[in-house]
């Protein structure tokens, strides 16, 4: 008999919750984990967008010092004419101003969504239904708005807008009801998200794909280290300082000679010049770890949605450490791949 009652029970509440079992705690520490992760995806973005705008300014500084081997002053005066040019036209050929405002808007749709996870904790917090329904709007908003960016620079197939956000998030009710409310809120709050989170990786996956197969990221280096080799060939730099990290990085108070022997000159320009061309791989390197952890921690994510809404235990370390790496990652893109300073 009870069984029966409890069957019809269900039933009866179907219209306003499903029968599955709604861990609150767990769904207030995905709110959290969700923050995070998308605060570190808008941070990769910004790091990323920032590393690939200096390209143009490496290009016309290094077209301009490799005049300096020119050593006729009239085929001087033309190689620097030409240096702003040259760049100008690497500049329009690589897309770079598509790829910037691609990464601009993946970091506005990643703040716009952990603003959305922010609401989302305040709903099973505080049961502040609207606000949670008014940030998962703007997050769809900047969300479509990065994928058309994406699907016009790559032109990926299968890059869907979401539609519109259920309207039930905001619904009310009250006494024992508004329990059972709260609860099929938040899991169509998190149903929602869940779709945010997967059209957010497939954009990011995208845009991975166009930076790594397009070979920016190659070019990134390779211009970073041409750009330290024509500082150091032009006397900018000096060699002995270029090294001097490295020297350092070996042991404490390891002394670095004050001048350099005349007939090694050669050898230790080439020796520091190679070192750069090192640093730069590391730190492209480190731009590609930063997009495969970015898209880790929001494959994660969105598998923890999917616990969450069936009543499976959620495992959140794995977002976490994954947001952890992307912070790493931006610090040694930062710090240029390098030494320790």
């Amino acid at each position: 008999m009870r069984a029966a009652y409890y069957a019809v029970f269900c039933v009866t509440l179907t219209l306003m919750s499903s029968c599955t079992s709604l861990d609150k705690n767990a769904a207030a520490a995905l709110a959290k984990a969700g923050q995070e992760a998308n605060q570190a995806v808008s941070d990769q973005s910004t790091s990323a967008q920032n590393t690939l705008k200096v390209l143009p300014q490496w290009w016309v500084t290094g077209q301009a010092l490799a005049c300096a081997r020119t050593p006729n002053a009239n085929s001087r005066a033309e190689c620097l004419n030409n240096a702003e040019a040259t760049a100008k036209s690497r500049s329009s050929k690589n897309n770079l101003d598509q790829i910037s405002n691609v990464m601009q808007k993946r970091s506005q749709a990643a703040l716009e969504l952990k603003r959305a996870y922010g609401g989302f904790g305040d709903l099973v917090n505080y049961d502040a239904s609207a606000d949670a329904q008014t940030a998962l709007n703007a997050a769809f908003s900047s969300i479509n708005s990065f994928l058309s960016a994406v699907q016009t620079l790559t032109a990926t197939p299968g890059l869907q807008p979401l539609g519109a956000t259920a309207e039930n998030i905001a619904a009310k009710g009250v006494g024992f009801l508004a329990s059972q409310r709260q609860s099929k809120q938040i899991l169509a709050a998190s149903t929602e998200l869940h779709k945010a989170v997967d059209a957010f990786f497939k954009g990011l996956e995208a845009e991975r794909n166009k930076a790594v197969t397009e070979n920016l990221l190659t070019q990134l280096a390779e211009e970073r280290g041409t750009i330290y080799r024509h500082l150091i060939e032009s006397g900018i730099i000096s060699p002995k300082d270029a090294l001097t990290p490295l020297v350092a990085s070996l042991g404490q108070g390891m002394p670095v000679a004050q001048s350099i022997p005349k007939q090694n000159e050669e050898v230790i320009v080439k020796a520091a010049a190679l070192s750069f061309q090192e640093q730069a791989k590391l730190q492209t390197s480190a731009v590609i770890a930063s997009y495969e952890s970015a898209l880790s921690a929001l494959k994660e994510l969105s598998h923890q949605h999917e616990n969450l809404e069936r009543g499976a235990p959620l495992k959140l370390s794995d977002i976490i450490a994954n947001a952890q790496k992307v912070a790493d990652a931006i610090q040694s893109m930062n710090q240029g791949g390098g030494h320790d300073k």
